[in-house]
């Protein structure tokens, strides 16, 4: 399964009934490109008024995807140094995750607690807000 980030255009109702047109991304998991179009328009029709516009559909590689309760994603960047067994030169990896956190200060510890006790030799090397509203997975 893969990740795709998706950008919509739609008809949104806010919380006190006005209809305005709306832009949004989100992550969505698939098998292929015309998969996670489908999934997003099956979702959106759940959502959404009126006419639905998928604007892009583009693959991501992100290392892990964490999904909680919170109205936020993050983007969270790590470099591992990783060692060659063989030759024994050493190379950065360079690792990207999103994380649902509250603020920054949460995702920044969640993405400490995600690399926590394991062999990894990680550095935290950036932690920004996404634009992404949500995720959508099987």
């Amino acid at each position: 399964m893969k990740t795709f980030e998706v950008k919509v255009k739609y008809i949104k109702e806010s919380e006190d009934g006005s209809l305005k047109r709306v832009t949004e991304l989100y992550l969505v998991d698939g098998v292929t490109v015309s998969d996670a179009e489908t999934k997003i328009v099956e979702e959106m029709e759940k959502r959404s008024r009126g006419e639905l516009v998928v604007l892009s559909v583009k693959e991501v590689n992100h290392a892990e995807i964490v999904i909680g309760d919170s109205d936020y994603y993050f983007q969270s960047d790590v470099e591992s140094l990783i060692q060659n067994p063989d030759t024994g030169k050493e190379s950065t990896e360079k690792l990207s995750n999103v994380i649902n956190a509250a603020d920054i200060d949460d995702a920044l510890s969640q993405t400490k607690s995600l690399y926590e006790g394991t062999m990894m030799n990680t550095n935290i090397v950036g932690v920004k807000r996404t634009k992404i509203v949500d995720v959508i997975k099987d």
